[in-house]
């Protein structure tokens, strides 16, 4: 599937593509085996929408002066006289604040038939999502301007796997009673790595971590 939403506000564009596979076979009288795969992928582009920022253009509209020119005579945004304001036709278009999610949901089941009404079953399942976020603040205009323009990044990264292992056992009493008796194995484990970093001092036409040059910083966890 695809989806595709334009915001409400300028500079908030939001798009998902998602697929998903199963396949169930018998592979013979006394195995069963499934698999399902599903796959997401979420970008965003966001903007300062929870706070008085000045560069959300949600608090444009209450605190900048409606005298103030949006445009120049020769119909570029307009960054001076505006009250420490910033215009967001200006900082929209050449700021980057993305979000791009992965998701992926697998799992994997077989079951082997011992006896009538006595069954082995083991099942895997994974959930892996990768998350990055990008937010470049141009040194004209806006939240970068004085430091030089600045650039944070973010990755995170979340494997969880569990497997199960159960043995089932089905017996009735006198056709009127029926009980199921199941032992049962289960195992977790989750990863998560994070990184972080951030540069100001960043020249025009450049919107990368690695093109800054001062006030360099990294941190991370596990």
């Amino acid at each position: 599937g695809h989806n595709k939403t334009e915001g409400t506000v300028i500079g908030s564009e939001f798009r998902r593509v998602t697929g998903m596979f199963s396949y169930d076979a018998k592979l013979n009288k006394r195995v069963d085996f499934g698999f399902s795969a599903n796959v997401s992928n979420v970008k965003q582009q966001g903007i300062l929408e929870g706070g008085a920022y000045f560069s959300n253009p949600n608090m444009i509209k209450y605190f900048m002066s409606p005298w103030n020119n949006i445009y120049n005579a020769d119909g570029t945004p307009n960054i001076n006289g505006l009250s420490g304001l910033h215009n967001p036709l200006y900082t929209l278009s050449n700021n980057e604040k993305i979000n791009d999610i992965i998701r992926v949901i697998n799992n994997n089941k077989l079951k082997y038939k011992i006896a009538e009404d006595f069954f082995f079953n083991t099942q895997l399942s994974i959930d892996y999502t990768s998350s990055r976020y990008q937010n470049y603040n141009n040194p004209v205009h806006g939240d970068g301007d004085g430091i030089g323009g600045y650039v944070e990044n973010s990755a995170m990264s979340i494997f969880n796997y569990i497997s199960q292992n159960s043995l089932d056992y089905r017996f009735f009493v006198k056709d009127d009673h029926r009980f199921d008796l199941k032992a049962l194995m289960e195992f977790q484990k989750v990863k998560t790595n994070y990184l972080y970093g951030y540069g100001e001092n960043i020249a025009l036409g450049f919107t990368q971590l690695g093109n800054t040059s001062a006030n360099q910083s990294a941190s991370s966890y596990k």
